[in-house]
């Protein structure tokens, strides 16, 4: 049998228990091989069900011929009563699960419509519709429909093929030319012959349903899905993500959106759909790449699962840091390639400062380096004294700037003394290889992940591996970034221009946020509103940011703020509310200190707690609550999300380097924050403690 399931189904299954969530996927995968788990209707409803841990609890279903979608887990009256309240419907190849009635908690309804996002047609312009033969007085009603429920409903009633296309209009908001031609094309199809139903297995499979429904690849991939790894429902792509994945490019392409409109996600599919399709004859594997261990691991999950189907194409894609990617080039040549640790190049720093005759902070010189050096590539004497220092307050003349060099220059000695560098060092050292001739890229193409966080000197590495050794520019289809510069915390952002990567013209924006409620995306976007539009995020020269038009698609309440008077107030609230849900709650935090505090609370009021650390994956269903730093939970997404501590942030300036320094701290606290509060589906809770009470 062949078996999907629906989003709704992943929402329940999240909710039970770990013993519970055994007991289904042995179900399931009962049924999956054809045994007998009492497989009925539910008439008159159309559904399906079947049962769990003896009848305890039931799986609501929708079935056609041999092929299966699970929608609903839960307790059996329980269940029953969803299965009342929802109804399956079909356009076509568009799916869709209705609800039948609407919430009844006067309150719970307010919080909700305060932050219900616009409706699912609001910003389709005329042409589109009178393309479609709808007549002119219908486009205001079209336009106020609230959600996709409803429009469901209307497609009920309009003629073949238009309802499909106005989902599709939801579905593929960059994509309306295409949608519009396929109806027409279609109209012409039916007035020749009928057009066949499709499917059921193969609607499951239709971009256009991605948002909501998957079909796992294989049973290895159901049994993990079905236990819970929410990395398992993350692989698959959505349909505004999916033209991204196969497009054509004549040197590099550039991917930006908000967080959770599936980056990483498209940046996966894009390294498979490389190596198994564009550079399938080429000796050479994929790079897939990203700025930290944490990520990379899980990254490299989450490849796994999408590949599973294909091991063949698996093997051909390589996960590396972008650390790891340096140090492969540096060794293969031969050269020094240790990442010294962080006291080791404090005494390079010491070392060069004896150097100083300027009476300048090491501060100072660290600054230099990050801002106005690394940036611009003057990693020698010559291009050190050409480069405008751009922003940075301190002037110097050109004698001063000589003996600033000697300083700089003495550190990086210092650095190769020890066989090594920092990572900036690394990548730069590794990109002169790349361009001198001395080795060949080891890879035929490079997708990165999470780029805002890749600094200059790495972003140089990446062009020099993607680029023809002729003219040094980048291959066709050999360089894919995906990135939101509002999600920056470590790196300076600069003009990818400035690194050697060329994207006017093939730089795209997701828009539609499949992972939080609108609530919560408008809370998260309004602590980074007035921030300045980052480099990465810029349209070619432009200056539209990665969040105009950038909206979810689920309705719901924003976060909710609490105060306490002192941290154990704080951690006895979290606890009650770990303790009242099911599942594992997220709990982040600005600072290790802090979260080990609030982790001893935690223990000693009897939670199970799971610290993560950096190799750790998503929460697993062990622990009811799940602590990491605000840092640490890049990547990661929960249902329920705790963000504690809020009067630490932002965190004190605590330098003395320059006003482009502060400036760029302040911006990664408020980004920082920004990360925090979008890895929550579903709810998300921010608390600190009073500020009379610290004073």
């Amino acid at each position: 049998m062949e078996i999907g399931y629906a989003v709704t189904f992943e929402t329940a299954r999240a909710a039970l228990d770990p013993g519970e969530i055994r007991h289904v996927t042995d179900a399931v995968m009962k049924l999956q091989r054809g045994l007998d788990v009492g497989l009925h209707t539910l008439p008159p409803m159309a559904w399906m069900s079947f049962s769990v841990n003896q009848n305890a609890m039931r799986i609501i279903c929708h079935r056609e011929g041999n092929d299966l979608v699970l929608v609903h887990v839960g307790p059996h009256d329980k269940a029953y009563e969803w299965a009342r309240r929802h109804k399956f419907r079909r356009h076509g190849h568009i799916l869709r699960i209705v609800r039948t009635e609407v919430v009844t908690d006067e309150r719970e309804e307010t919080d909700v419509q305060e932050d219900r996002p616009p409706g699912p047609l609001h910003d389709v312009p005329d042409k589109w519709f009178r393309r479609l033969t709808i007549p002119e007085g219908l486009y205001p009603v079209l336009r106020q429909l609230p959600d996709d429920h409803v429009l469901s409903d209307l497609a009920q009633c309009l003629m073949p093929g238009l309802g499909e296309a106005l989902l599709e209009l939801v579905t593929e908001p960059d994509n309306w030319s295409e949608v519009v031609n396929k109806f027409l094309r279609r109209k012409e199809e039916e007035a020749k012959s009928a057009v066949p139903q499709p499917t059921l297995a193969d609607a499951l499979r239709h971009p256009s349903n991605a948002g909501a429904f998957w079909v796992p690849p294989g049973e290895t991939a159901l049994r993990r899905a079905l236990e819970g790894e929410m990395s398992a429902w993350r692989v698959f792509l959505h349909p505004s993500q999916q033209r991204l994945v196969t497009k054509h490019a004549k040197g590099a392409l550039k991917v930006t959106g908000g967080p959770g409109t599936g980056k990483t996600i498209v940046a996966l599919h894009r390294a498979r759909y490389l190596a198994e399709v564009v550079f399938a004859d080429d000796d050479r594997p994929v790079l897939l790449t990203t700025f930290s261990k944490a990520l990379s691991i899980q990254v490299e999950h989450l490849l796994d699962q999408l590949c599973d189907d294909a091991p063949d194409v698996r093997a051909r894609i390589q996960v590396r840091t972008i650390t790891v990617v340096s140090q492969q080039i540096l060794r293969a040549c031969k050269e020094p390639a240790e990442l010294l640790r962080d006291d080791t190049v404090d005494r390079c720093w010491d070392e060069a400062m004896a150097f100083d005759s300027l009476d300048l902070s090491t501060n100072f010189y660290r600054s230099e380096r990050r801002h106005v050096v690394e940036p611009s590539g003057a990693w020698n004497a010559t291009q050190y004294l050409k480069v405008a220092r751009t922003g940075r307050l301190k002037r110097l003349q050109r004698a001063q700037k000589k003996k600033v060099w000697m300083v700089l220059e003495k550190f990086e000695e210092s650095l190769a003394k020890r066989r090594g560098g920092d990572g900036a060092a690394l990548a730069a050292n590794a990109t002169r290889l790349l361009r001198t001739g001395k080795i060949e890229s080891p890879w035929c193409a490079v997708v990165c992940d999470e780029v805002q966080d890749t600094g200059a000197s790495q972003l140089r590495l990446l062009s020099a591996l993607a680029a023809n050794r002729e003219d040094g520019k980048t291959r066709p289809n050999a360089l894919f970034l995906a990135g939101d510069g509002y999600q920056r915390l470590y790196s300076t952002g600069v003009p990818l221009s400035r690194c050697g990567i060329q994207i006017v013209g093939r730089s795209y924006k997701l828009r539609i946020n499949y992972r939080t409620t609108e609530g919560i995306r408008r809370a998260a976007v309004g602590v980074v509103k007035g921030i300045d539009v980052d480099e990465l995020d810029k349209a070619d020269e432009g200056l539209l940011g990665s969040l105009d038009g950038y909206r979810s698609l689920r309705p719901g309440a924003r976060p909710e703020t609490h105060s306490f008077a002192d941290g154990g107030a704080e951690a006895a609230w979290i606890a009650q509310q770990v303790a009242a849900h099911s599942g594992t709650t997220l709990i982040l935090a600005r600072t290790k200190n802090y979260l080990g505090r609030l982790q001893q609370h935690l223990l000693d009021a009897g939670v199970s707690v799971a610290r993560m650390g950096p190799k750790d994956e998503v929460p697993t269903a062990a622990a009811t609550a799940a602590l990491c730093s605000l840092h640490r939970s890049k990547g990661l997404e929960a249902s329920r999300v705790i963000i504690a501590g809020r009067q630490g942030l932002p965190h004190r300036w605590h330098g003395d380097g320059d006003e482009t320094d502060r400036r760029a701290w302040n911006r990664s606290e408020s980004c920082l924050l920004y990360v925090g509060i979008t890895r929550a589906r579903d709810w998300c809770a921010i608390t600190g403690i009073d500020a009379d009470s610290l004073t």
